[in-house]
């Protein structure tokens, strides 16, 4: 069960902080100052703060701002996307920038508008560059989960938490622990490497 709520939070956090990702990462190379400047301070902020804050905000301290409390689930996924969002607009900002100058201008030249040139010319090889960096921050994401034991989210250590509380195997319960992450993990990855080479093929 710890298990199965691990890789459910991962993967539905790990969609939104694409949306998130892209979005900011799209704002942070326009033209609008301030869409760019509300992503930057966006990146900033969650870059800036640790991850376990924002667990306990988010099922602490929103609870006490709006008067009734926040599903588990929910703040969970508040959590790892916005946190993880930040990074992946790095990352795409970075993947767009590093894309040949000269790509632009001669998409703008063909008589494509900025928009379409975006869509269709730089933002397809700008996901070859990104796809990498892409896949660690999904590691990363995984491992992240961990933490949202602070807020009582029943996912692989806090599972493995009340184990070791009623055996008091502690150190072969968090060994186990270990072995499933990296299986996990490196499974996750190895099925990502095979979309990456498909998608850019």
């Amino acid at each position: 069960i710890g298990l199965k709520n691990t890789l459910f939070i991962t993967v539905i956090s790990f969609a939104i902080a694409l949306l998130l990702g892209v979005a900011f990462g799209l704002m942070r190379v326009g033209e609008n100052r301030v869409a760019s400047g509300v992503s930057k301070v966006y990146v900033a902020i969650f870059r800036g703060t640790p991850i376990l804050v924002w667990a306990f905000f988010f099922y602490f301290g929103v609870p006490q701002l709006i008067g009734h409390s926040v599903n588990i689930w929910i703040a969970g996924a508040l959590t790892l996307s916005l946190n993880s969002g930040a990074y992946l607009a790095e990352i795409v900002r970075g993947a767009i920038q590093a894309v040949d100058p000269g790509q632009m201008e001669g998409a703008r030249s063909l008589g494509l508008n900025r928009r379409q040139s975006m869509a269709r010319v730089i933002l397809p090889q700008a996901s070859k560059i990104a796809m990498p960096s892409v896949i660690n921050q999904l590691v990363i994401m995984i491992k992240d989960s961990s933490l949202l034991l602070a807020s009582g989210l029943g996912e692989l250590l806090y599972t493995a938490q009340q184990l070791y509380a009623a055996n008091f195997r502690v150190t072969e319960t968090l060994l186990l622990v270990g072995v499933i992450y990296f299986v996990a993990i490196t499974m996750l990855t190895w099925l990502a490497n095979i979309v990456d080479r498909k998608v850019n093929r």
